[in-house]
């Protein structure tokens, strides 16, 4: 058996661990139909990945208390997941009843693995679509 045939085994195994669809986007200037522009977010690739609260903590807000949870992204490596921007964003689709997630000021954590890049991000809540 070849190391190709070895690692694409791998990925297929690997991959039933990673439920969570992951489409990585970048901001775009798109032509509005009046003669204008607008932005828009266009989806660069759609991956598999696992999204996983790390930590999760109370923070006191205008005298109120909020809950705040860290997450990760497990997200397989393809050359688009290698080259994440701070500027991209993750939009994980619906799954088990948890509604779309949306991670912005993404960063690739030193932890990543040769399989694996993981990435932190923050859950933008402020804007749903």
């Amino acid at each position: 058996m070849t190391p190709a045939v070895l690692l694409a085994q791998a990925k297929v195994l690997a991959e039933q661990y990673l439920p969570d669809s992951c489409a990585i986007q970048e901001l775009t200037t798109v032509n509005d139909g009046d003669g204008g522009f607008k932005e828009d977010w266009a989806t660069i690739e759609t991956v598999p990945g696992l999204v996983e609260a790390v930590d999760d903590a109370e923070v006191v807000i205008g005298n109120a208390p909020r809950g705040a949870v860290t997450q990760k992204l497990y997200l397989r490596v393809t050359p688009t997941t290698q080259a994440i921007q701070t500027s991209q964003r993750i939009v994980v689709a619906p799954r088990d009843g948890k509604g779309e997630l949306v991670f912005t000021q993404l960063k690739r954590l030193d932890e990543s693995f040769e399989a694996l890049i993981t990435v932190a991000g923050v859950i933008d809540v402020s804007n749903p679509e």
